[in-house]
């Protein structure tokens, strides 16, 4: 017991050690060798306890990211326990009890006991198991069986077969892990070992390279002149901040943990000493440098798994070999520098490259994306801005293809970033909150990928209008630097539109763009959020917000540049932000402001009537009796209702009006969302218990609009989805569904809503954000929430302004990761906007029931 008292003791030291080792800002390599070592000595106190020292007929070998000295705080300790072919028993009883000591002391143990020949068969069946021996190391024993396993079995014995299949699977794993991990480095909660861009990376480039080339150590690889000592310097320090981010995250968790969640990201900010400055938080500084690192080993991995690919299947013969200018061949179909002297001699050639292999429909090699890396330095100001230079870029983004590769290899290779300064500002700058899933590079490159193919987006009906519209645009590229500037100024400390706009002016001008077309890149860059802002918070039954909006906008090719611009840029912001319902209201938006923009004013009390005429023809399911009394209630619905609610619709309220109260739902599968009507008598309070009796249920609420009907009962309608925001048609839901609601309709109050007790720390983040919307609707008064986002806040903001003892006539609600944005239209009890007063209390009591307790 005392024996393991200790060594349960020296355990516990090993993660304080690494503690004050982080705290004391060692480097990674430090770090990770310190935990190895102190393992290393476990592992031998441990086996010397157990053989009393007198036991060598066993090797212990050290694999995996064990065997290569890169321990951190929790990783596993993987130890093959070679043996001779026919072990005794005494040998099967010390092995037990050692490993069983291992575990007992809290060791996080993972190991395998082979012979020989068990070793060999089991990796020409584990593919995993070939590679964790690839660096391995005898920890305990005369080595006599790792030596002979060795002998066989390490690559520079391999046959060319052999390391042809042993490249091909790690090439087609790292492909795999990469999808898995949704094939981008730059996601905002990343895996620092197994995503993009992360440590896993960087061990199967040195596993390949050792395996192909058959040196025994990654850094053999300079003297061999396989890696650049520049690249070789790159990857050791980007690997050198991913270690110290991967042992703060375990200790942080007391366990093994590879996820730089959002909680992580602030304490781990705050533990390397990050600190704000004038234009960033400590956390956007901390992600900066985490993602500019990730980057560095992402793009040097894309390209060196490219060049192994060259290598396992290389082209043969000289089919279409043909020379072009500025030192450039095509073999084969791919672009390569034949002349160096030649490229370097004019910097613009760092263009042309691109541009030739864009013509030409070829790629480039991997060893001409290492050189055009290596010469991006020498795409200085002087060759900015040359007339040339401006020119060639400005035929790649109008070329009818390849547009999004080659942007995406010059952002790569470092070439856009020279080109665009203002781009490079934003490379790696990730924004702290649940909105955002990508640093703004990759959320840029993503967008520009969206606008050559909207279609990528998905298949909602509005994508099909978006795609008809993108056939309609004369300059499809000013769509496409319009993406690239929308967001180049994030970070820089004031607001990103209004100085997105003077550096697109600017950038537009150097490239030679034309006025006009100049000024409408700087016109979308400077408004590119404001399409969204109307179509989600105005209140679009007010004809004055169309019309204003419409007045802004000024001409429909505007408005066309815009609707894409919003639609691939919210599509961009990460899976699943584009909903269905967002689609539906930008279309709504777009489609009422081109007739706006294309038509007369008709009159709407002739065409209300019209309306309610084909609405009674189009009622057959009811009894004459029944038509009658509903021809007598049509006359009093109100002409917002009339106006807003299509005929479908309108078909289904007059039926809810037969009756004294009821429900009514249409599946908008199409759409995203289900359409919720309630009829009931109006009372104090009434939209707040239905939303608050939709919140018990766990329902989202999209929108909600209150039409008071002439005969003191009120229509409220919902857009609804589920908590995964799919519309609700599964009958046993809408069943509880209509229940519930009409309990309440009838006066009954509503279920509780659960408590959301963890607030986690965007939520505590967000700055609740109270204020009068004047824009939002012209007949209304206007009342705009930002707070974090959960459950029920809807219906107790509601249940607030009903306090107040006002008509709260409608909200709109839209969600952006832990922050919600709800717009309250309210009205006195006449009907008319309440005075300042009343809208200051009613601020301030929507403040305080928003803010988190």
């Amino acid at each position: 017991m005392d024996n393991l008292h200790a060594l349960k003791h020296y355990k516990k030291s090993i993660l304080k050690n690494a503690e004050t080792h982080l705290a004391g800002r060692k480097d990674g390599r430090y770090l990770v060798k310190n935990i190895t070592i102190e393992v290393d000595h476990l592992i031998r106190e441990a086996w010397r306890l157990t053989t009393k020292g007198n036991f060598g007929a066993v090797d212990i070998v050290a694999t995996g990211g064990y065997g290569r000295s890169e321990l951190s705080p929790y990783s596993d300790w993987d130890l093959l326990i070679l043996v001779p072919e026919k072990v005794d028993n005494k040998t099967k009883r010390i092995i037990t009890k050692f490993t069983q000591l291992i575990w007992d002391v809290g060791g996080n143990l993972g190991h395998s006991v082979r012979s020989i020949n068990d070793a060999k068969k089991f990796f020409n069946i584990d593919h995993h198991a070939r590679t964790a021996f690839l660096e391995a190391r005898l920890l305990i024993g005369n080595g006599v069986l790792f030596n002979s396993l060795w002998s066989t079995e390490n690559p520079q014995v391999w046959d060319i077969k052999k390391r042809k299949d042993f490249c091909q699977q790690k090439i087609e794993e790292c492909f795999a892990r990469h999808q898995k991990h949704g094939d981008t480095a730059f996601c905002m909660e990343p895996d620092c070992k197994n995503g993009k861009g992360g440590l896993r990376d960087v061990s199967t480039i040195f596993w390949l390279s050792m395996a192909w080339y058959q040196v025994p150590a990654a850094r053999q690889l300079v003297s061999e002149g396989i890696v650049s000592p520049d690249e070789f310097k790159d990857f050791v320090k980007a690997r050198e901040f991913l270690w110290r981010v991967r042992t703060a995250l375990h200790l942080l968790s007391n366990r093994e943990n590879d996820r730089l969640n959002f909680e992580y990201q602030l304490k781990i900010s705050k533990q390397f000493r990050f600190r704000e400055n004038k234009t960033s938080g400590s956390v956007e500084r901390f992600l900066k440098k985490y993602f500019l690192n990730v980057r560095t080993i992402a793009n040097l991995s894309d390209i060196f798994l490219l060049h192994f690919q060259e290598l396992i299947s290389p082209l043969s013969g000289v089919d279409n070999q043909r020379r072009l200018p500025f030192g450039l061949k095509i073999a084969n179909n791919v672009l390569k520098i034949s002349d160096e002297e030649l490229f370097i001699s004019d910097p613009v050639n760092l263009l042309r490259i691109f541009r030739e292999s864009q013509k030409s429909s070829c790629q480039l090699s991997s060893r001409t994306l290492r050189q055009v890396r290596e010469y991006s330095r020498a795409m200085t100001a002087a060759v900015r801005i040359r007339q040339d230079a401006g020119n060639v870029f400005l035929e790649i983004l109008r070329w009818p293809v390849g547009v999004t590769r080659i942007i995406r290899q010059m952002h790569e290779t470092g070439v856009l970033g020279k080109f665009c300064p203002d781009f490079a500002k934003i490379t790696g700058h990730g924004q702290f909150d649940r909105y955002h899933h990508y640093t703004v590079d990759a959320h840029t490159i993503r967008a520009i990928a969206y606008a050559r193919d909207v279609s990528l987006i998905g298949k909602n009906p509005t994508i099909r209008l978006a795609k008809k519209l993108m056939s309609e645009l004369e300059k499809p590229e000013l769509l496409y630097l319009a993406v690239l500037y929308h967001d180049i100024a994030k970070g820089g400390g004031a607001d990103h539109s209004k100085l997105g706009e003077k550096l697109a002016r600017k950038f537009c001008s150097r490239i030679g763009l034309g006025k006009r077309d100049t000024s409408l890149v700087a016109w979308l860059v400077l408004y590119h959020l404001r399409l969204s802002k109307v179509a989600q918070h105005y209140n679009l039954s007010d004809p004055d917000v169309v019309r204003k909006f419409s007045e802004f906008i000024g001409d429909r090719e505007r408005l066309i540049y815009l609707f894409l611009l919003t639609l691939i840029d919210v599509a961009a912001v990460g899976p699943g932000t584009l909903t269905d319902w967002k689609c539906h209201l930008f279309e709504q938006l777009f489609r009422s402001v081109e007739n706006s923009l294309i038509s007369e004013q008709v009159d709407m009390a002739s065409q209300n009537q019209r309306t309610k005429e084909k609405v009674l023809d189009l009622i057959s399911s009811v009894n004459e009796e029944e038509r009658v009394k509903i021809a007598e209630s049509v006359k009093f619905l109100p002409d917002n209702l009339i106006l807003n609610l299509p005929f479908s619709s309108l078909e289904l309220v007059c039926e809810l009006i037969a009756s004294s109260e009821g429900i009514g739902v249409q599946i908008q599968t199409h759409k995203g969302y289900t359409k919720l009507l309630t009829l009931g008598q109006d009372r104090k309070g009434l939209l707040a218990s239905l939303s608050a009796g939709l919140a018990a249920l766990n329902i989202k609420i999209l929108t909600a609009k209150t039409y008071t009907v002439k005969d003191s009962r009120v229509l409220d309608e919902f857009h609804i989805t589920d908590d995964n925001d799919n519309s609700i048609s599964e009958p046993s839901q809408l069943k509880q569904l209509e229940d519930t609601l009409m309990s309440i309709l009838s006066g009954a109050k509503p279920p509780s809503i659960p408590v959301t007790r963890k607030h986690d720390v965007l939520m505590r983040a967000v700055t609740v954000r109270v204020r009068q919307h004047f824009s939002a609707s012209h007949s209304l008064t206007a009342i705009e929430v930002v707070a974090a986002n959960r459950n029920g806040l809807l219906a107790n903001l509601a249940g607030a302004i009903s306090e107040q003892n006002l008509m709260l006539r409608g909200a709109s609600v839209s969600t952006f990761g832990e922050e919600a944005v709800d717009i309250f239209f309210v009205a006195d009890a006449s009907g008319n906007k309440i005075d300042e007063q009343k809208a200051n209390q009613l601020i301030s009591r929507l403040r305080a029931v928003a803010s988190l307790p």
